[in-house]
């Protein structure tokens, strides 16, 4: 007779995780988490670009040097975005879906207030929609 595998998951199989995010989602390491989620899922999203492309054959091999490319500008992004949302929630304090409406309609609004103001728009504007548009855009 064969001997059965079961698996079941505790209640408790992961006790430190609850607080691991907790901790990591705080007002104290909210800045480094927020660049790390950006930076790994940039990073993220290039390889299964590059997978997908090599797929199709669009390229032939995998170019690690996007890759890393990607995943600092999602670094830039990350910090870029933070601190914005961080003046959104100062400006438009909670969190009900109209709250929300509004501080993601800032966001399109200040968007199109660099892109069509009439001074020459300068290296940081450039730094912050490209890190907008790439995480709009999954880049």
């Amino acid at each position: 007779m064969r001997p059965r595998f079961t698996y079941s998951i505790r209640k408790n199989a992961f006790p430190n995780l609850k607080k691991t995010v907790h901790n990591a989602f705080s007002n104290k390491y909210l800045f480094f988490t927020n660049i790390i989620l950006s930076l790994t899922f940039s990073g993220a999203g290039d390889f299964v670009e590059q997978n997908y492309e090599i797929a199709t054959s669009q390229i032939t091999k995998y170019d690690s040097n996007r890759t890393k490319n990607m995943s600092l500008s999602g670094c830039s992004a990350g910090a870029l975005t933070h601190f914005w949302y961080v003046f959104l929630d100062g400006a438009f304090p909670g969190t009900t879906f109209k709250v929300v409406m509004k501080k993601l309609g800032s966001l399109r609004i200040s968007q199109l207030k660099i892109l069509f103001r009439k001074s020459r728009p300068n290296h940081s504007d450039y730094i912050f929609l490209s890190g907008l548009y790439g995480l709009q855009h999954n880049l």
